[in-house]
């Protein structure tokens, strides 16, 4: 495996995320473990331009486990530093002195890695458990055709042109890494990631990390106005008004139509803090509830 692993190549040496990205997918896809980019990365690849930090993953439960012994064990292929599989715990790591991901205390509504790694003394690879950002999708990855598919990859030819992301690092649609590594990533649909930030707006309402989700509901109203990616026009008018004063038809969830119904059976409880006034957000839930 290590002699076949993509590595970086000139002239890419310095897009040490976009390089990061396709080195794990690839490791991911040896292990026939089901996976997705998440977070900023996902918005690079729509062309918005962004500071990003970190290579963020969603990995199906039952893979979890190994993905991160794997990819613990691989650092002459990832290039990894430091490994501290515990995010809640910072000394969690065999590397001296202790893993610098995230100072005490932390920010209230920080989204917390299930584990991560620190890459080459610059950036972090996080992995989330799927069961608690995408619980209501079906399995990672899943085949179906083009239409009804919730899935595409980050050489999807649909993606904006090299010209508007080479704040990645060089040219290639999506990632600077497929001209280097030939190893495509994979990813939701713009839509689908739509339709999965709402889910967590909406399940961590009056919570401290709700914040958090409004800021990425920003971000794709920003990603998606350069984008028009899946444009459609039969959005609910419940979620329409959620996402008011933003783009309205940046969000295409037809997919809700069926979920909704169940979404109160299926939603895991929300993350963190209730937040103190939390009188007004909670009559504002009981609306959408409703």
């Amino acid at each position: 495996m290590d002699s076949t692993a993509p590595r970086r190549s000139e002239p890419y040496t310095h897009a040490w995320l976009a390089s990061t990205e396709a080195k794990t997918s690839y490791i991911l896809d040896t292990l026939h473990i089901p996976h997705v980019i998440w977070g900023d990365a996902v918005f690079g690849y729509l062309g918005l331009q962004l500071t990003i930090t970190s290579s963020d993953y969603v990995i199906e439960d039952e893979g979890f486990a190994v993905a991160v012994e794997t990819l613990s064990t691989f650092p002459e292929g990832l290039d990894f530093c430091c490994q501290a599989p515990d995010p809640t715990d910072i000394t969690s790591t065999n590397t001296s002195p202790p893993c610098p991901w995230h100072p005490h205390p932390r920010p209230k509504g920080t989204l917390l890695p299930d584990a991560h790694f620190i890459v080459n003394d610059k950036h972090h690879l996080h992995l989330y458990r799927k069961s608690r950002l995408l619980w209501w999708m079906p399995r990672l990855q899943e085949p179906r055709n083009e239409e009804e598919s919730l899935f595409m990859c980050t050489c999807d030819p649909r993606l904006p042109p090299p010209r508007a992301t080479e704040h990645r690092g060089g040219p290639g649609r999506g990632p600077a890494d497929l001209a280097a590594t030939h190893h495509p990533v994979p990813m939701l649909k713009p839509h689908v990631y739509a339709a999965a930030l709402v889910f967590l707006a909406v399940r961590n309402v009056a919570h401290e990390i709700e914040a958090h989700w409004d800021t990425e509901l920003d971000k794709m109203a920003a990603a998606m106005a350069p984008c028009p990616l899946y444009r459609q026009q039969d959005v609910p008018d419940v979620f329409l008004e959620f996402v008011a004063r933003r783009e309205d038809t940046y969000v295409s969830l037809t997919i809700f139509t069926a979920l909704w119904r169940r979404l109160q059976e299926w939603m895991p409880p929300a993350e963190g803090e209730p937040v103190k006034d939390y009188r007004r957000r909670r009559r504002w839930l009981e609306k959408w509830k409703g």
